[in-house]
């Protein structure tokens, strides 16, 4: 009979993520994640302070399939900037020119040579409203993914994954902390596996999970701010900018998923200089074109990958430069989950032109009584 119930209960759960999940799985048509792709990020000349080489370090990024109706979106958002002199102005109900949320004392995470940049990117920014540290495993996440995959019809997250999926998965099953993941294990596993190797293959059950999660209902909560797979919305790239801005003017961090276009340069197409070299996206005219020429002709020599990041800050007066001495001013920061080797000791920044043109999707983690 106990048996019985369990396995009422587990179907219950999948079927509770599922009809969670509806809106992100018909959002999954108009990008559909199809693989990743292994990008080598370049050495620096040293670790930041050290003076010790920086070994090469490969991770993964999305692999995009765009519908036409996508390819089409962004296309038009693009047509308009070819003459455009490549600043945005911010609107007046934003007044602060600068503010810098940092994460909370939550340390630059490391997602090692695995698609999981979405559940690391979701993880931090909500372990930065905790205030607890490097609280939540992605490990046990993930391995809860795993189950859900093989029993249902999304994606674990070991190969990427969108954050809303994410988000639903965390608000119907909760956390596990990482103490509880290295005393107890998860699917078999006490350690993420930052060496590499093969996907894990073990899984854990909703039951197992449930054995040592912590809900966050009412504590933490999230809200859409962009949607890029399936809004009508006609929005601007200053209307972007300022929904990140007033979020960010409110304290709360962001979830945000981006294209990264030109992969194959710089560090994963970061090629602009703000604090160190290629710490920053810029929407440079030739990534435009080749961006363009994508849209337009399906150009298979054209490089591009998703990846999800945390959205901390922004300022007006901040300047990047490309290698031409070319400025872009305005820009935003990221905590990514490269670990601190990489950008800015692990932060990176992109400008307003690029996140407002090539973001897909930005989700608002907050404390719970914020408005």
């Amino acid at each position: 009979m106990l048996r019985f119930i369990e396995n009422l209960t587990m179907k219950l759960t999948i079927l509770g993520v599922l009809l969670g999940l509806t809106t992100s799985i018909s959002a999954a048509a108009e990008i559909k994640i199809v693989g990743t792709i292994d990008q080598v990020l370049p050495m620096s000349n040293a670790i930041k302070g050290t003076g010790r080489p920086q070994a090469l370090k490969t991770v993964k990024l999305l692999k995009l399939e765009l519908s036409d109706q996508m390819k089409s979106k962004l296309a038009a958002k693009l047509t308009n900037i070819w003459h455009a002199s490549f600043q945005v102005q911010p609107q007046v109900f934003n007044k602060e020119k600068a503010v810098q949320l940092g994460m909370n004392n939550t340390p630059v995470l490391d997602q090692g040579p695995y698609g999981t940049c979405v559940t690391f990117a979701v993880t931090a920014a909500i372990d930065a409203v905790l205030s607890k540290g490097d609280y939540i495993s992605q490990l046990c996440s993930l391995q809860l993914g795993n189950f859900l995959e093989k029993n249902g019809t999304i994606s674990s997250g070991w190969d990427g994954s969108f954050a809303m999926n994410v988000l639903n998965e965390i608000g119907l099953f909760g956390i596990i902390n990482k103490e509880n993941q290295s005393q107890y294990g998860c699917g078999n596993l006490t350690h993420y596996p930052l060496e590499g190797g093969p996907l894990p293959e073990t899984d854990m059950s909703p039951t197992d999970y449930h054995q040592l999660s912590e809900s966050l209902q009412d504590s933490v909560g999230w809200t859409p701010v962009i949607d890029e797979f399936t809004s009508e919305e006609k929005l601007t790239t200053a209307n972007i900018v300022d929904r990140m801005k007033t979020s960010l003017n409110a304290k709360d961090r962001l979830a945000i998923g981006v294209i990264l276009a030109d992969v194959d340069q710089g560090i994963a197409g970061a090629i602009g200089t703000h604090h160190v070299k290629n710490d920053t996206w810029i929407l440079t005219p030739d990534i435009l074109k080749d961006v363009t020429d994508y849209l337009d002709n399906n150009n298979p020599q054209f490089m591009f990958g998703g990846h999800e990041m945390v959205l901390t800050g922004y300022d007006d007066n901040a300047v990047a430069k490309d290698s031409k001495g070319h400025t872009y001013k305005g820009l935003f920061k990221l905590r990514n989950s490269w670990g601190k080797t990489q950008g800015d000791d692990g932060d990176f920044y992109m400008t307003y032109e690029y996140f407002g043109y090539l973001v897909l999707e930005a989700n608002r983690i907050r404390q719970k009584n914020s408005v």
